[in-house]
């Protein structure tokens, strides 16, 4: 990672930033912020529900095998899984 990498020693960046897993319930929130974006999810004849943000949150690919807690890939394939199941 950055964390002790010259560009950092080197002040040539101000902040090193690290980011988490995310977690499913992350996933979820990810897949309505889009589905807002991208379907008006406002719209009562578009909203999908609670159900449809479930089944594209358990579409998706999880880690570690025995819990499954933390996302691979974060929220850069929900965009394409909501697509494919709507």
């Amino acid at each position: 990672g950055l964390y002790k990498s010259d560009i950092v020693e080197k002040n040539l960046i101000d902040a090193f930033v690290p980011f988490l897993p995310l977690e499913k319930k992350h996933i979820k929130l990810c897949i309505n912020d889009y589905l807002r974006q991208h379907y008006n999810k406002s719209d009562p004849m578009v909203d999908p529900g609670e159900e449809f943000i479930r089944n594209v949150a358990n579409e998706l690919e999880y880690f570690p095998p025995d819990t499954k807690l933390y996302s691979k890939t974060g929220c850069k394939r929900v965009g394409n899984k909501v697509d494919v199941l709507m």
